[in-house]
C-alpha cells in the first residue's frame, strides 16, 4: 500500500486507482493544523501487501467530523446555470469561488442579455459560487459533499439571494 498521508484527497483516490484498488469509504475527522482536503490516515496501513480492487478506506480532515462521503463524488460534477435576464445591454457578469483555495474569479466580462452562466463543479469539494451582475450580487450557491439530501441523495446545494431589507411594521404607522 503506497504512503497517501498527508496528499489531497483528489491526488490520493488518483493513486489508489493507478493502484488498482478500491476506495470504499471516505470519513470526515477535524484537524486544525492540516489544510482541509487532507488525508489524515488510511487503512489498510502504509507497506502494507495488498491485491487488486481490495477496499480503502481515507479519513480526510474537514471542518465537521465523522461525515461521510460517497468515494463515486470524486468523479462526479454538477452543472450550475444562471440565465441573465432578457434587455437590451450587456450585463457586466462575475462569478467567484474558493474551489482551488484562494478566491478567484471565474466569470468576469460582459454578456449578453438572456445568455446563459454554465459552471460544472466537481462535486468532491466543498465550495461556493457568488454571482455578481453589474457589481451587485445576485445568488450564492454553496456545494458541501459532506452532506446530502436524505430524499434524493444529491449533494446539498444550498442557493440564497441576497438579504433585503424592509421597513419594519409599526402599529402606529399611518399611511397618508
Amino acid at each position: 500500500m503506497p504512503d497517501i498521508k498527508g496528499l489531497l484527497l483528489e491526488d490520493a483516490s488518483e493513486i489508489i486507482e493507478n493502484h488498482h484498488l478500491t476506495l470504499s469509504q471516505i470519513i470526515s475527522n477535524k484537524d486544525l493544523n492540516q489544510g482541509f482536503g487532507i488525508i489524515l490516515s488510511f487503512t489498510p496501513p502504509a507497506g502494507s501487501y495488498v491485491t487488486a480492487n481490495m477496499p480503502v478506506t481515507l479519513v480526510v480532515n474537514s471542518p465537521e467530523k465523522n461525515k461521510q462521503m460517497a468515494p463515486d463524488k470524486l468523479n462526479s460534477v454538477k452543472l450550475i446555470t444562471h440565465s441573465l435576464n432578457p434587455g437590451f445591454l450587456k450585463r457586466h457578469v462575475r462569478v467567484e469561488t474558493d474551489i482551488f483555495g484562494p478566491i478567484i474569479n471565474l466569470y468576469n466580462e460582459y454578456m449578453k442579455p438572456g445568455a446563459d452562466i454554465n459552471i460544472l463543479v466537481p462535486l468532491g469539494l466543498k465550495t461556493f459560487f457568488n454571482i455578481f451582475i453589474d457589481h451587485h450580487l445576485v445568488r450564492t450557491i454553496i456545494i458541501d459533499p459532506w452532506n446530502e439530501d436524505i430524499d434524493t441523495g444529491d449533494t446539498l446545494l444550498w442557493e440564497s439571494s441576497p438579504l433585503q431589507f424592509y421597513q419594519p411594521i409599526s402599529p402606529d404607522l399611518v399611511k397618508n
